[in-house]
């Protein structure tokens, strides 16, 4: 995947809501890796960390089958 190692920093919300369904959880990754895509006008890549939901810090990679 082209891109991927380009760290970039990313205003997209990485925290995924608790309590989702996993028809929910797929439609919300790939509406996270839509904004992804949009935001940085990169087919694939990698966010710079930010803080999570309980401290940890959460990661943004993303990617498409088409390349």
């Amino acid at each position: 995947m082209s891109g991927v190692g380009a760290t970039v920093e990313s205003v997209v919300d990485l925290n995924m809501p608790d309590g989702m369904s996993d028809e929910e959880r797929v439609r919300w990754l790939r509406e996270a890796g839509e904004a992804l895509r949009r935001e940085t006008g990169q087919p694939s890549g990698v966010t710079e960390n930010q803080p999570g939901k309980d401290g940890q810090p959460v990661w943004g990679v993303w990617g498409s089958d088409d390349e």
